[in-house]
């Protein structure tokens, strides 16, 4: 058999996508002439955390990456699919899908190799295909652990009128650990509430109602994040265009509606360049963009200048409210109290109570 009849397959959560998928993934192809590889981004993966990026955000992400190879393939298969992913799954439905002659080369990193163990039905696994291992090099120094602290279970509104009204903004502030964070994830559809309810429009949100909760969020949710979130392997425009393909625009209009935005905020001359090549601002004015792209009525912002001196943090605050508009809402979670008083609506967290205040803090 030779190494062109091999369709290989690459799965993972892709939350984002990175050089290290792409780079490595095209080599394979290059290196043993695969005619076809199954790129498959999983919803809910088993051993990870919820994926921020929503489905639709995770294909183009990937459409993108490798438009210039026709050899790779996207498959929704996963995306589609309700509740968490495995691959013994995946590999069953492809199998039926495209016929038992068919050969399959199953590409993992390193480190997924290091919990293959885990897998479901690992054993299967292996009689089904043949096992590629990506070599991970710096593995035990590359590897971070991260603890996410989630105060879901203890969020206590105080004050009688939990709604967020349209044209109003809102700061959000408390010490570390009170849960802004999490109250931010909670209303951007990120996370779950372990108790209660939220809603958009007067609607019920089903957790459990992915895709619908995708669009939801693609459509009408803007957030911008402290550490500006940016991929890295990909321009300042098209990072913007990512957020208004996943709306359903076609590329044309993603990319005249991305510079539009772009343009407002000041970086046209940029639009080109990549994260690596902007400063702390300009990186979290392109954040801001891909936020704002497809006119979203809800605008979340978790501490957006966490990490900027006081001149490019003027210039992130004032962009900000003066996106305020009489159909949108703007949240923005801020330890900064000059700026958290200028909001109409001040809102503080401590020991993960709510406390709406309508004078200074």
């Amino acid at each position: 058999m030779s190494k062109k009849d091999y369709i290989g397959i690459f799965g993972g959560s892709f939350d984002p996508i990175h050089k290290g998928h792409i780079e490595s993934l095209k080599s394979v192809t290059e290196q043993l002439n695969l005619s076809k590889v199954l790129v498959i981004p999983n919803k809910v993966s088993p051993l990870k955390d919820l994926s921020i990026a929503s489905s639709l955000e995770k294909i183009k992400m990937l459409e993108i990456a490798f438009k210039d190879f026709k050899e790779i393939e996207i498959e929704d298969y996963e995306l589609k699919k309700e509740g968490s992913s495995f691959m013994i799954e995946t590999l069953q439905y492809l199998d039926k899908k495209l016929g038992k002659k068919k050969h399959f080369l199953l590409i993992i990193g390193e480190d997924s190799f290091q919990s293959f163990h885990r897998w479901k039905n690992y054993q299967h696994i292996i009689k089904m295909t043949s096992l590629l291992v990506m070599n991970r090099p710096g593995l035990k120094n590359d590897l971070t652990e991260k603890a996410i602290e989630l105060h879901q279970d203890c969020i206590e509104n105080t004050y009688g009128d939990n709604n967020f009204k349209k044209g109003k903004i809102y700061s959000l502030s408390g010490p570390s650990g009170s849960g802004k964070s999490t109250l931010l994830n909670l209303l951007s559809l990120i996370d779950r509430p372990s108790s209660g309810n939220i809603k958009i429009d007067n609607r019920n949100i089903n957790h459990n109602e992915i895709e619908i909760n995708d669009k939801i969020r693609s459509s009408n949710i803007g957030i911008v994040y402290q550490e500006k979130n940016l991929l890295p392997d990909f321009t300042a425009i098209e990072n913007v265009c990512i957020a208004s393909l996943a709306a359903n625009n076609n590329h044309k209009t993603a990319e005249q509606e991305s510079l539009k935005i772009i343009q407002k905020v000041g970086l046209k001359d940029r639009t080109n360049h990549y994260p690596s090549e902007l400063s702390g601002g300009e990186m979290q004015r392109i954040a801001i963009s891909r936020a704002i792209v497809n006119k979203p009525r809800i605008i979340l912002a978790d501490e957006p200048t966490g990490s900027l001196d006081h001149e490019n943090a003027n210039q992130i605050f004032n962009l900000l409210f003066k996106l305020k508009n009489k159909e949108s809402v703007i949240i923005f979670a801020t330890h900064n109290r000059f700026f958290a008083n200028k909001a109409d609506y001040k809102i503080s967290l401590s020991n993960g109570k709510i406390k709406i205040i309508n004078g200074k803090i």
